[in-house]
């Protein structure tokens, strides 16, 4: 005698009941991480902006420091925390340059170094449309140009530079030449900057 061959196997009810809860899970799961992203819609830029630049180990080692002969020749670089001091043997004394980098609220420093960028006292201001995300330019002129205080600050991504020049000649600085050689310094930081 053949056995008989058996038929189809039903499923039991219990297996249309898995379907359906793996299918409710998928939805909620669906619809939390939509309501997720709806809350935090606000805080997505400044998620993806903390992913852009690292902070360097140190700032000192991405730059030569080089502000021309006027300024005279680099006599001494010292790193002091996230910074970076430049100091110039210059003709009628030491010039200085700082360079200062973070990659922590980068706006929010922005936005305070450059709150009084054009009104202090015979300080010229200027916005650099080209630089960053945002940029300016400060500077003042003294004793016939002979003296020149100089200020740029710079945003872009995460990453905020600020240069501060603080220089005298014998004769008088150009704003224009100031204002390229640090455009420069806050070129070669974007580039040489870590990202992470």
């Amino acid at each position: 005698m053949i056995a008989p061959l058996a038929g189809p196997q039903r499923r039991g009810p219990r297996v249309g009941l898995i379907i359906g809860i793996l299918g409710l899970v998928a939805v909620l799961c669906t619809g939390v991480a939509g309501i997720a992203a709806y809350a935090l819609r606000d805080d997505l830029p400044t998620i993806a902006e903390q992913s852009g630049y690292t902070m360097p180990k140190d700032v000192c080692a991405l730059l030569t420091g080089d502000m021309g002969e006027q300024a005279g020749p680099v006599s001494d670089k010292q790193k002091l925390g996230d910074a970076c001091q430049f100091s110039f043997a210059g003709e009628l004394g030491v010039n200085e340059l700082r360079v200062f980098v973070a990659v922590d609220n980068a706006v929010e420093r922005y936005n305070a170094a450059g709150a009084d960028f054009g009104n202090r006292d015979g300080f010229v201001g200027d916005v650099i449309a080209d630089l960053g995300d945002a940029a300016f330019f400060t500077r003042r002129l003294l004793d016939g140009g002979g003296l020149v205080d100089a200020k740029l600050g710079c945003v872009t991504s995460n990453l905020y530079v600020e240069l501060r020049f603080h220089a005298s000649s014998k004769r008088a600085w150009s704003s224009d030449d100031v204002r390229a050689r640090l455009t420069a310094i806050v070129h070669r930081l974007m580039r040489e900057t870590p990202r992470g």
